[in-house]
Formats: structure tokens, sequence, C-alpha cells
């Protein structure tokens, strides 16, 4: 019900639906709380340390409102989803996790194709047909849960609706985001069946020769747009994104050192900074998380942020020692996808976004817990 009521720019909600939004999500984060703390499921340090930033990220909300009903839901966001699906991973007997991966992912991930179809012909009526569409990620951030699908058919499927809808977003950042994501999942499935090197060298050949194939007639349909679009990088600093992180750290560096060390809260960058794009004149975020978490959280929120993610990089590791097969192929591709936005784009600025990988890395965390302590 949350996800439903989450658009992508959810400073276009107010009143009721931030009440029953901000509701569900405190009731997901109550159930979570309580099974950790009461019921004998005891929560991995990356859950302890994803509380500790919400605890500090909820007391800047309160020290430096913008918003403070959107910012609450944005916070709460995606330590609710991580927590839940911990949880569920967690539980053996519930059985709720194979519900999900048989059920609920599909229904989601054919929502998210047909909410992208529309939008894209939305874009074309209005604007044009090389307009970039930023809900691919919707449908990126899910790759990694096809690792979970036993059946190979589905799998690829799955993989293929994804590299596909990435060529026809023009977003430049998922194609990558796709393109690590399939290598990923090659150089893994080759670890599990103990390929040779030849084999997996001649797979990886294979398959990126197939998508340079597929690329190129993708961009000769185009007129040649695809290729253009990473042409224009050098010449446009990623679409400005070289000269708004310059004014992002000359700002940051010029603040009063209590708002380095503890931030201005959410979405500080746009609301505060107003640091225009040079190629359109439009206040933009930080476009990399990195420095958004810096500038809204100081230096205090960072450190907690970079230590969550070394917390997913080290469940990651647990699940490979534990072999724990595709889990541990989900969770290393729901890393690449995650820097990869994460360096160049926006994620706890759009939790509709992130959730999406909160699920692998809620799943991973819990498997691991469950696995260890047996």
């Amino acid at each position: 019900m949350g996800y439903v009521l989450y658009t992508r720019d959810p400073d276009k909600q107010q009143g009721l639906l931030h009440l029953i939004a901000v509701t569900c999500q405190l009731s997901i984060e109550t159930i979570a709380l309580f099974h950790v703390f009461y019921s004998r499921i005891q929560i991995n340090r990356t859950g302890k340390l994803m509380i500790a930033w919400l605890s500090y990220a909820l007391i800047i909300s309160i020290l430096f409102p913008r918003e403070f009903l959107t910012d609450i839901r944005t916070i709460f966001w995606w330590p609710s989803v991580f927590l839940l699906f911990f949880y569920i991973a967690k539980n053996k007997d519930s059985g709720l996790l194979s519900v999900f991966i048989r059920v609920f992912l599909p229904i989601i991930f054919i929502g998210n194709s047909i909410f992208f179809i529309l939008i894209k012909i939305l874009l074309a009526n209005i604007f044009d047909y090389f307009k970039a569409s930023v809900e691919i990620y919707y449908i990126v951030s899910m790759m990694p849960l096809a690792a979970l699908i036993r059946k190979k058919s589905i799998k690829y499927l799955f993989f293929a609706i994804c590299i596909l809808f990435s060529l026809y977003s023009f977003k430049r950042g998922a194609q990558l985001c796709v393109l690590f994501a399939i290598v990923i999942f090659i150089l893994t499935e080759m670890q599990f069946q103990r390929k040779s090197p030849f084999r997996i060298v001649f797979l990886l050949v294979f398959v990126l020769g197939g998508s340079f194939f597929v690329v190129s007639f993708v961009n000769e349909r185009t007129g040649g747009y695809v290729y253009e679009r990473f042409d224009q990088m050098e010449e446009t600093g990623g679409s400005g994104r070289e000269y708004i992180y310059s004014q992002v750290i000359q700002e940051y560096a010029e603040r009063p050192f209590y708002q380095q060390l503890m931030g201005i809260g959410m979405g500080g960058v746009k609301a505060k900074y107003h640091i225009t794009n040079i190629h359109d004149g439009r206040s933009y975020s930080a476009h990399n998380d990195f420095l958004e978490m810096l500038v809204d959280y100081g230096l205090i929120g960072l450190i907690l942020y970079l230590r969550i993610i070394i917390g997913f990089i080290s469940n990651m590791m647990r699940s490979n020692r534990l072999r724990l097969g595709a889990v541990y192929q989900m969770s290393f591709m729901a890393i690449a996808i995650f820097l990869t936005m994460s360096m160049v784009s926006h994620l706890f600025l759009y939790p509709s976004y992130v959730s999406f990988l909160m699920i692998p890395f809620g799943i991973v965390a819990g498997m691991c817990s469950r696995v260890y302590r047996s």
C-alpha cells in the first residue's frame, strides 16, 4: 500500500496521503522492531547500523526541517524495507520469502514494465521519442532479484526485458547498471558450475559481442542517438554533473563547522544550496549519493552511510563463504547497481528506487544470520 502511495516525486503528495504512507511505514518499522527485540530474532550488525542512521536522520530532520512529513517518509522508507525482508528471510518457517518470489515478484515486475511502457508512450507524445525515462530504474533495481528465480527460461526473459528497456530508456546510468549486472551474473554462474577459464572467457565474449550487436541495432534504428549520448559525456561534463559536483563541494567547504559535521537536513543541496545546472538553469540535487549525504547529514551521517554499505559488502562475502549460491549472486548484482547509481545519480532521496535494492540486501542479511546461527 505504501509503495502505491509513494510517487517518484514525494513532494507532490500532501495531507492525508502523507499520513497514510507514514502510518504504513511506521507499522512495518514497529512490527520489525518488535520481532527483533522481543521474538528472539537477533538483528545483524548492518541492521543495527541502519537503525542508528535512522535515529540520527530523524534527529536532523527535527532540528533542520524542510517538509517534515515528506522527510520522515523518505527516512523511514528504505530501512523499513530492509528490516521487513531481513525478518522474512530469517524466519525460515514463515514461507513468506517463497511466496514473494513466486507471486509478488512477477506481479511487481510486470507492473513496473507496463508503467515504463506507458511513460515512454506519454513522453513520445508530449516531448519526443528520445526523451530519457528515469522510470527505467524501477526495473533495473529489481534485476538482482531474478537470481532467485529457479526456472531459467523466466530468469533469462527477466534479464532480456531489462536489457531491452534500458536501451530504449536512453539513460546511460541504467545501461551501465545492466551491463555490470549481466557480467556479474555470468561470472558467478560459471563460478558455481566450476567451468574452465576458457569457457568463462568465451561466454563473456559471446555475451558482450551479442550485447554490442543489439546496441548497434538499436543505435541504427534511432539514427545514432544511443552512441551520441555517450559521445556527449565529455562535452557536457556528464550532463552537467561535473559542474554540480564542484559547486556542491565549494559550497560545503564554506559552510559553518556544525553544518559540515551534522548537515542541513534532507534534500539540502536542492532546497538550500540552490545550485543550478549550466545546461538548463534548473536547481538539482547533488546527483551523487555520497555528496548528498555529506550535505544533508554531515560527516556523521556520511560515516554511518558508508558503514552500512560496508555491511552490505560483508554480507555478500559471508553469503559466498556460506555457499548460499543464488543469494550471493543476487547480493553481488545489487551492490554493483547500488554503487553505480549512487555515484552517478541518487538513491536515498528517491526511496521508491532504493527500496527495490533493499529487498536483496535484507534477504541476504537474513539468510546469512539464519544459516550462520544454525
